[in-house]
């Protein structure tokens, strides 16, 4: 274990004997291991409890005015992290934060902080073969900005994951035919999905900001969400619905207060997309 103003050793005695420290090869059979640290020159016993063993480390180090913030554990870390995500970002967010990070700590319980390094994020990556570049871009972002975050708030003096470098990603294009449009239609069954699909089709809009749309969004005739309901929250999002569209939108928005709330009850019709073959 290493700190930055002082080196623990563990020394491993049998009580009763002489100890003999060994940084590359301490004695191990039947013994007790105690945590020193070196400081000008000169042992410390800070006693056998590792955690026990930082909190006097601070003490010493503080009296000599050179104390230092350390978290010991990783998943106290990853811990404060989402709460504090879950606290000042968006639901979405903090659960795309949640399950990379729950997936890490579960490959890596225990793990700790001044252990860690971007060898065991390039391990839990490899050990995921179905992700794709993407989806390991954003896993290596997620565990990078919990990190950062936590150097920020003083948690840790410095991140073990700084040189960990994120892969360049490449933007999906997918472009679906009106022969495709057809076939998925055909096996919706329900009009509140195909109302929420030809809204799809005839605007362009994202899944996700049609669910969310209601009828306080639409502005003579065109949709505008707010900065605080658009991704990236920096400016307003602004859809234009064309004709068959807008006409759907406005059937809706006459009975309901949020436009497509039906979209989102509605599971016995939507198609089945591995049927057609995707």
């Amino acid at each position: 274990m290493h700190a930055s103003h002082g080196t623990f050793l563990v020394i491993y005695a049998t009580i009763g004997e002489t100890c003999h420290a060994s940084i590359s090869s301490p004695l191990v059979p039947k013994v007790h291991p105690k945590w020193y640290v070196q400081v000008n020159g000169k042992q410390v016993c800070l006693g056998e409890d590792e955690d026990i063993a930082w909190e006097k480390y601070n003490a010493l180090m503080a009296r000599s005015g050179k104390a230092e913030t350390h978290v010991s554990r990783v998943d106290v870390i990853l811990s404060e992290f989402l709460g504090w995500t879950q606290r000042n970002l968006s639901e979405r967010t903090y659960q795309s934060y949640r399950d990379f990070l729950r997936s890490f700590n579960d490959r890596f319980p225990g793990i700790k902080t001044n252990a860690l390094k971007p060898r065991h994020v390039t391990t839990w990556l490899d050990e995921h073969d179905s992700w794709n570049r993407t989806t390991r871009a954003i896993a290596i972002r997620s565990i990078k900005r919990c990190f950062n975050w936590a150097l920020a708030e003083g948690l840790i003096d410095n991140n073990p994951l700084a040189t960990l470098r994120t892969p360049t990603t490449t933007p999906r294009e997918v472009v679906i035919s009106p022969d495709q449009w057809k076939r998925i239609f055909a096996t919706v069954k329900d009009q509140a999905f195909k109302d929420f699909l030809l809204v799809l089709k005839n605007t362009g809009a994202r899944p996700g900001e049609i669910r969310q749309m209601e009828a306080q969004h639409i502005h003579d005739g065109v949709v505008i969400y707010p900065k605080v309901n658009s991704k990236g929250k920096r400016y307003n999002r602004v859809i234009y619905p064309n004709k068959e569209a807008k006409a759907i939108i406005d059937r809706l928005a006459a009975k309901h207060p949020k436009v497509l709330t039906a979209v989102q009850n509605c599971g016995a019709g939507r198609p089945n997309f591995a049927a057609l073959g995707w």
